[in-house]
């Protein structure tokens, strides 16, 4: 283990391999819930309700100054949750999403749903990404424009794709 923010990497017999960041949740939980996760957030519940897209717009949309402790308590929280999901918990990516936001603008609202998050990712610490093995033939693809101003660069490798645009700042 090389620090809290590492993905761990678990090999299984059968052939598996699993990538979960339990011990960098755990840290998490334990910065933000000193006193434990609140029982009534380790219920089962989604790491966020429906309401969640409009208390972002309303959070964006006020006009009266936002407490500086809170902007940076919430930026911190936030930003370790795109953290997680973006390596190894892809499956509360729309919730911090909708959270991000909201960086500038951030509402105690807001915050206990960020929070909520954070108990979700407690409560389903021990889940992640599982790879195994297969004897279907790896296939992958690629294309690119490379236009004078702008540059789109795609790939797809089995299912999994990206897409990267690259700006230039001038042509020769």
């Amino acid at each position: 283990m090389c620090n809290c923010r590492c993905a761990h990497f678990l090999r299984f017999d059968n052939g598996h391999l699993t990538l979960h960041q339990q011990t960098y949740i755990e840290k998490l939980s334990a910065d933000f819930f000193p006193d434990g996760v609140p029982a009534t957030w380790q219920a089962n519940k989604p790491p966020a309700d429906a309401t969640l897209p409009l208390a972002v717009v309303e959070a964006m949309s006020q006009t009266e100054a936002v407490d500086p402790a809170l902007v940076k308590r919430y930026q911190s929280l936030v930003g370790a949750l795109l953290y997680c999901s973006g390596n190894t918990r892809p499956d509360v990516a729309f919730a911090v999403a909708m959270l991000c936001r909201a960086m500038s603008r951030p509402t105690p609202e807001l915050y206990d749903a960020a929070l909520r998050v954070l108990g979700y990712l407690y409560r389903t610490r021990h889940l992640g990404l599982r790879y195994g093995a297969s004897d279907a033939p790896l296939r992958g693809q690629s294309d690119s424009d490379w236009g004078v101003r702008h540059s789109t660069t795609g790939w797809l490798v089995d299912g999994a794709c990206t897409s990267v645009r690259h700006t230039f700042a001038g042509a020769s």
